[in-house]
C-alpha cells in the first residue's frame, strides 16, 4: 500500500477516536440538561467526513461504490464531489518503469 492512502487510514482512525470522544461530551451535556446542539452539529459533521474519507479509502483500493454502500436511503447519498477531491489528494499512479530488451 502507498504512504498516501496508508495517511489516509490513519487520517480515519484518528477521526473515528475523535467521533467517539464528542459523541461521549455530548451525552454528559445532555445528562447534566444542557441543550448540545453545536455539539450536536460538530458531531455530525465530522461523521460526514468520516463517511466521504471511509468511501474514498476503499474506492482507492479497488471497491466499488455498490460494494461499499450496498443500499442507500433517497437523499442519503455519498457526497461524490468531496470523494472525488479526497481520492486526487490521496491517489498516487503507480510509475511503470520501461524496461529495453535487448541491451
Amino acid at each position: 500500500m502507498n504512504n498516501k492512502i496508508t495517511e489516509l487510514k490513519e487520517e480515519q482512525k484518528t477521526l473515528a477516536k475523535r467521533i467517539r470522544q464528542q459523541k461521549t461530551n455530548t451525552k454528559d451535556s445532555q445528562r447534566k440538561g444542557a441543550k448540545p446542539w453545536a455539539q450536536q452539529a460538530l458531531q455530525l459533521k465530522m461523521r460526514s467526513e468520516y463517511r466521504n474519507k471511509h468511501i474514498a479509502y476503499c474506492l482507492l483500493r479497488g471497491r466499488t461504490i455498490e460494494q461499499i454502500e450496498p443500499t442507500t436511503r433517497k437523499g442519503n447519498e455519498p457526497n461524490m464531489p468531496a470523494i472525488k477531491r479526497l481520492m486526487s489528494k490521496y491517489y498516487e499512479p503507480k510509475v511503470v518503469e520501461e524496461t529495453k530488451e535487448g541491451v
